[in-house]
């Protein structure tokens, strides 16, 4: 992969347009089995990873799954963590909550407090990726909940599992909604079997050769169909599953909010220079694919955009469970 910056890096499609499609996608029954777990502990330490911005985390406090919380949330990207404050700035403005800042000496490492009424949280946002958390072992030990809002797609399933699981304590939650499951459509298409290859090609360039440097080499993650496959982790690491279900994406033909054509229009582009580029063209071959063909896919979903008939799912699954042993 070359290092131009992913979709699940940019601030403007994390801030403007996935938000829209995220509060619809939730899976009401999981978040159910969440909030009676939560409800019987008193204050519960939080690790929410690949936390980007805090969205995640805003959602919970908001739908008062979150009470008196001592919070560690983490992302590989700096710019997306300095960022965060800005975000509950906003959030405890709009929800009436109390925002005050304890240490701020760095952007990207930072502490501040969310109080209100319901509401007694201690946030320690910092940059920071999966792989070497193990450093912090002390300042993450005995962890109730680890979260994540289509994280773990993004990384080396057989190296974070490990690591996040020897924080989590006996009887510890895990939580990780819309997760990836590897099939997306926008619809209409007057060629579906090469609509189909071009998820094929996407899925295997920008989610299943993911790749982290750092001073021991490179590590390489990335798991298209996470979604399905995330009981059976859980069960290799022994966590029993409390509840799972679908959390899909969908816009609905002729019914789209603006915020959600721009969401179509981003996505579909992203996925024309991702497939088109000169990086990608073994992967075409083997997809029986040309670089036209990803532009005149390209042509039709932004004729649909502009017509506002655009259709769009991404098939995605919530899961929630706890630390047997």
């Amino acid at each position: 992969m070359n290092d131009d910056k992913k979709f699940y890096q940019d601030l403007e499609y994390l801030n403007n347009w996935k938000p829209a499609l995220d509060a619809k996608a939730v899976n009401t029954k999981v978040i159910a089995e969440l909030r009676s777990e939560l409800s019987t502990r008193e204050r519960v330490r939080i690790l929410d990873c690949g936390t980007g911005t805090g969205r995640g985390l805003v959602k919970l406090l908001e739908e008062g799954l979150i009470g008196k919380a001592d919070i560690e949330a983490f992302d590989i990207d700096s710019n997306l963590v300095a960022d965060m404050p800005r975000l509950f700035q906003e959030s405890a403005a709009r929800n009436k909550w109390v925002y005050k800042p304890i240490r701020c000496d760095k952007k990207d490492d930072f502490i501040f407090e969310i109080t209100s009424q319901n509401i007694d949280a201690k946030i320690h946002g910092f940059s920071e990726s999966v792989y070497e958390l193990t450093k912090r072992e002390k300042e993450l030990r005995d962890i109730d909940l680890v979260t994540g809002q289509a994280f773990i797609e993004h990384v080396n399933q057989g190296i974070a599992y490990p690591i996040l699981t020897m924080f989590l304590k006996k009887g510890g939650l895990v939580y990780f909604s819309m997760n990836c499951d590897g099939w997306f459509n926008y619809s209409p298409t007057d060629n579906r079997e090469r609509d189909e290859k071009i998820v094929g090609l996407f899925n295997d360039r920008a989610m299943n050769n993911q790749e982290f440097k750092n001073n021991f080499g490179g590590i390489f993650g990335g798991e298209a169909f996470c979604g399905r496959n995330l009981p059976y982790r859980f069960k290799d690491y022994e966590i029993e599953i409390v509840a799972y279900g679908p959390s899909d994406w969908v816009v609905t033909p002729f019914q789209q909010s603006n915020e959600e054509l721009e969401f179509v229009k981003y996505t579909s582009t992203y996925i024309r220079d991702t497939c088109s580029s000169s990086e990608a063209e073994e992967m075409r071959e083997r997809w029986g694919l040309k670089e036209r063909d990803v532009y005149q896919w390209h042509l039709e979903k932004m004729e649909a955009i502009g017509n506002k008939k655009i259709g769009f799912t991404c098939v995605q699954k919530d899961i929630l469970g706890r630390k047997e042993k």
